[in-house]
């Protein structure tokens, strides 16, 4: 009896193993070209998480389960925003896939109601700020562009 019961027991530790080994927060990366942008980010949500702040290059602990609105801004630039979004990405199925190995059907659901078994992206988010007087737009980069190695999209930078 006692050991069917330690079994068990284990099991259910071992079936939100997302939750207890990815946490609920991602550490998401800002850059910025010019580096030394204001990075303004809020959840878009009811409860309104934030604003939290940094200047670029930096990083911020924010929760994997919500979408954040990403504002840059830097004097002399327009500014440039983006939406940082919780995906479910290969090491989230991994986790996952741990939870159906060690029958933990309860961890699946942990894992998504807490959110551990997604990744914010894009991280890192890259913004190309252009000068108030460009008649450019500043932006932040997609993951494919980030991908294909557009570090700076700007005329005369590369």
């Amino acid at each position: 009896m006692r050991t069917a019961l330690a079994v068990f027991a284990s099991a259910l530790c071992l079936s939100g193993c997302a939750t207890v080994i990815r946490g609920t927060h991602d550490t998401a990366r800002f850059e910025s070209t010019p580096s030394g942008a204001m990075t303004t980010v809020e959840s878009i949500s009811a409860d309104k998480l934030g604003p939290f702040t940094c200047v670029t290059p930096c990083s911020l602990d924010l929760k994997r389960k919500r979408s954040w609105n990403v504002t840059f801004t830097l004097d002399g630039y327009k500014p440039a925003t983006g939406v940082l979004k919780p995906k479910v990405t290969g090491s989230g199925v991994v986790s996952g896939a741990g939870n159906v190995i060690a029958g933990g059907i309860v961890g699946i659901g942990i894992d998504a109601g807490t959110g551990a078994n997604l990744k914010l992206r894009p991280n890192p988010m890259k913004a190309v700020l252009v000068p108030n007087d460009s008649s450019e737009e500043s932006h932040v980069l997609s993951d494919e562009e980030i991908k294909a190695g557009k570090q700076t999209q700007t005329t005369g930078q590369s």
